[in-house]
C-alpha cells in the first residue's frame, strides 16, 4: 500500500501536475494506494501520525509519498511517530525544493515516481529536531534541510503571509520571492548578540547576529548553499554564521552565497557538532525547512542519526 500526502497549494501554476503523472503510474502498474490533502498548515502532521498507525496496525512500514514543496516536507517529518515505520519518497512541486536538491536525487517528476514505486529502501539520512522556549512552553520541531534563526527566518516569516510567492508560483518563479522579501529584510533586519553552545560545552561569542542557519543539507532559500559541505548523514549539523554583516555589505554576498563561496568571508563563520544551543538576548524569529511559528531567544537544534528511510 502507498499513501500519498499531497500538498495542492504547491502545484500552483502546473499544468501537469505531479498528482496526475503518479495516479496515472500507480493505475498502470497496479498498485493500491490511498490519497490524501492537505488541507491547512499543520494538517500534514496529522495525516502522518495516521499513516503511522496504520502501519503500525498492519505490522510493517508503510511507504509514504510526499508531493510539496519543503514546507510539506517539515510537516511530515514532524507528525511522523516511528521513524521504522515509514519509507518515504518525495517528488518536489515547491517554489524551493532544498530537500530533494540537497539529496542531489535530481527533479524531474516522472524518473522520481518511477525510483519511488520500485518501493526500494535507497540510503537512510538524519532528521533535525528542534526545541525551543516560548511564552507558551516549550515547542519542538523536527527538520529536512535546516533550522535557522535571525534574518533567514524573517524572510520565511514574511514569505509565509506575502502574496508575491502565490503569484511568482504562477509563472514558475517561486524561487524568487526569497530573493525580493530577502533584499528588504536584509537592510531591516535587527543585528542582537547571541551565544552559541555545543555538545562539548564550547560558546561562540556572536556579537552582531544576522543570522545562523543550522544545516542537515547544502541549501535552503531556493538554492542558497550555505553549507556545501553539509553531509545527510554524518550525525552533525554545519551550523553558517553571519556575524557583523548588514546592509550594502550583505547585498553583496548575495552572489557569493548562491554560489557556494561565503567560506573566508569576513563576518562569516562555520561550526559543525551534534547538537547545538543558540541564545539571543532578545527573542528573534527562527524557521525549519523554511516554516515559522513564533519567537524565541533560546532554542537547541540537534540530530537523529539516520532516522528517515528513503525510497529515493
Amino acid at each position: 500500500m502507498f499513501y500519498i500526502i499531497s500538498n495542492p497549494v504547491s502545484q500552483s501554476g502546473n499544468k501537469k501536475t505531479a498528482e496526475e503523472i503518479l495516479r496515472k503510474a500507480l493505475k498502470d502498474k497496479g498498485l493500491p494506494y490511498r490519497f490524501a490533502h492537505t488541507k491547512y498548515k499543520g494538517h500534514g502532521e496529522k495525516l502522518a501520525a495516521s499513516v503511522c498507525a496504520h502501519a503500525a496496525e498492519d505490522g510493517e512500514p508503510a511507504s509514504l509519498i510526499i508531493l510539496g514543496g519543503d514546507g510539506t516536507v517539515n510537516s511530515v517529518l514532524s507528525g511522523i511517530t516511528d521513524f521504522s515505520l515509514i519509507r518515504l519518497g518525495v517528488v518536489p512541486v515547491g517554489s524551493g525544493n532544498d530537500f530533494l536538491r540537497g539529496l542531489d536525487a535530481g527533479q524531474n517528476e516522472e524518473d522520481l515516481i518511477g525510483r519511488i514505486l520500485e518501493n526500494k529502501v535507497r540510503r537512510c539520512v538524519d532528521v533535525g529536531e528542534l526545541s525551543c522556549r516560548t511564552d507558551d512552553g516549550v515547542f519542538t520541531r523536527r527538520f529536512g534541510v535546516s533550522a535557522g534563526i535571525g534574518f533567514d527566518a524573517a524572510i520565511c516569516e514574511e514569505v509565509e503571509r506575502s502574496s508575491v510567492k502565490h503569484l511568482l508560483n504562477k509563472v514558475h518563479l517561486g524561487q524568487l520571492t526569497y530573493g525580493v522579501i530577502g533584499l528588504k529584510q536584509v537592510i531591516t533586519a535587527p543585528q542582537i548578540s547571541c551565544e552559541i553552545e555545543d555538545d562539548k560545552g564550547n560558546v561562540t561569542k556572536v556579537q552582531k547576529l544576522l543570522f545562523a542557519a543550522l544545516m542537515n543539507l547544502p541549501y535552503e532559500g531556493g538554492g542558497y548553499p550555505f553549507a556545501p559541505d553539509a553531509q545527510c548523514s554524518d550525525g552533525r549539523l554545519d551550523i553558517m554564521v553571519a556575524d557583523g554583516i548588514g546592509g550594502i555589505s550583505a547585498l553583496l554576498l548575495f552572489p557569493k552565497a548562491k554560489a557556494g563561496k561565503l567560506g573566508g568571508e569576513k563576518g562569516i563563520s562555520y561550526l559543525q557538532c551534534e547538537k547545538a544551543t543558540i541564545r539571543p538576548v532578545s527573542p528573534l524569529w527562527f524557521h525549519t525547512d523554511g516554516e515559522t511559528f513564533v519567537k524565541t531567544d533560546q532554542l537547541t537544534a540537534s540530530v537523529l542519526p539516520q532516522a528517515l528511510q528513503l525510497l529515493i
